[in-house]
């Protein structure tokens, strides 16, 4: 299976959370992706290093990636404020 490639990162001004800007194998549609950084406690750090990014969700397919900026902005509560 082919992944979808990250072009453009959008962070919070603490860095725990990310939408990911990506576009197809085949370079036709985009999409974005939700990310959230969690910090590993003391007993974890060993199995998971400092922590760990886990994915919250992603989007529909958009035919461009101005389309799918904007929508992630309205869309993505963090994103908006």
């Amino acid at each position: 299976m082919t992944e979808w490639t990250n072009i453009k990162s959008i962070e919070d001004d603490t860095g725990t959370r990310r939408v990911e800007l990506r576009h197809s194998p085949d370079g036709k549609l985009f999409r974005y992706y939700e990310l959230q950084w969690w910090d590993a406690c003391e007993e974890d750090e060993g199995a998971l290093g400092e922590g760990y990014w886990s994915f919250n969700g992603m989007s529909g397919y958009f035919e461009s990636l101005a389309d799918c900026e904007k929508e992630a902005r309205s869309a993505v509560a963090w994103l908006r404020s």
